[in-house]
């Protein structure tokens, strides 16, 4: 990919990671991660022949990568469809981010999906997560010290996201041992060419419980 922009490997990572929040591997990993959703959604064909097709030369390691990125494994992603998101309440001992959600998109009041994770990507379970309306108010409770970054995106209909659908991301954020309770605006903008793919498969039925309570992981 250096190559074909002209830039050196080093030049190319940096301003690919600047634009899109995770390096060149990443990112194409995750496009890998989506067609591999896609063949087994729409086709009966193995694991392994999937695998093979978005670049694995084994099951082992394509499986491995999947679950952790999509939170199932191929084979139960196959029959489910969606992760296990499971729930906690709030807790003094951990912390708690909580703020506004501000759009330009041409869709208010839309569902939308807030998540945090370990890097500016929708991948893997999330440390905390709810459903939303934006324009509107947001809060993750149940989080652990660490560096964390708001994922914001749509809530999965069945149908492929479109311009006019909003995603944001926010970080990265550095919580501490002691816990805290920080406030986060968060402005969502219309998808771009280049956001990376979510690869988490968030369950359908998120979209028709708004207004939700908070859920953490």
């Amino acid at each position: 990919m250096a190559r074909a922009a002209m830039f050196s490997k080093f030049h190319f990572t940096r301003v690919f990671q600047k634009v899109t929040g995770i390096s060149p591997g990443r990112f194409l990993t995750s496009l890998r991660m989506e067609e591999a959703k896609r063949l087994l959604r729409s086709t009966t064909r193995t694991v392994a022949d999937i695998g093979t097709s978005v670049g694995y030369t084994s099951v082992s390691t394509f499986s491995g990568r999947f679950n952790r990125s999509v939170g199932l494994t191929p084979m139960a992603f196959r029959r489910r469809g969606e992760a296990p998101l499971s729930r906690a309440s709030p807790t003094a001992q951990l912390s708690t981010i909580s703020g506004r959600l501000h759009t330009l998109c041409a869709h208010d009041g839309d569902a939308v999906f807030v998540g945090l994770f370990p890097e500016s990507i929708a991948e893997g379970l999330p440390e905390s997560w709810t459903v939303t309306s934006a324009p509107g108010p947001y809060r993750l409770d149940g989080i652990r010290p660490g560096t964390w970054h708001i994922v914001v995106h749509p809530v999965d209909t069945g149908r492929p996201m479109a311009r006019h659908d909003c995603a944001a991301r926010s970080g990265p954020l550095v919580l501490h041992q002691r816990p805290s309770l920080r406030t986060i605006d968060v402005n969502l903008r219309p998808l771009r060419t280049f956001d990376p793919p979510v690869v988490l498969s968030l369950p359908r039925s998120l979209a028709p419980v708004l207004p939700s309570a908070p859920r953490a992981a």
